[in-house]
């Protein structure tokens, strides 16, 4: 069954994208240059990865780093050349 929107299952999914807008915003929406754009968001990442999830106890970066050895490499052969070839004719 998948989540309806605005319930409770649903919540976490829309305010985790939020609060890393939220966190930009903090910064007035100005940044003077790439430079500054890509050390902000790092600030941010590692900030956001160091947080406690209350459901489980754990950081992001803990949970990935255990998952991370059950995860399976990419395939390495092409699926298709021109994937939206004869899409948008």
């Amino acid at each position: 069954m998948m989540d309806q929107a605005r319930t409770e299952h649903s919540k976490g999914k829309v305010e985790n994208p939020m609060r890393i807008i939220d966190e930009i915003m903090n910064y007035n929406g100005i940044v003077e240059n790439l430079e500054a754009l890509h050390k902000k968001m790092s600030a941010i990442t590692n900030e956001a990865n160091l947080w406690i999830c209350h459901a489980t106890g754990l950081s992001p970066i803990l949970v990935f780093s255990k998952e991370k050895e059950h995860l399976l490499p990419l395939p390495n052969n092409k699926i298709s050349i021109h994937p939206f070839k004869g899409w948008f004719d």
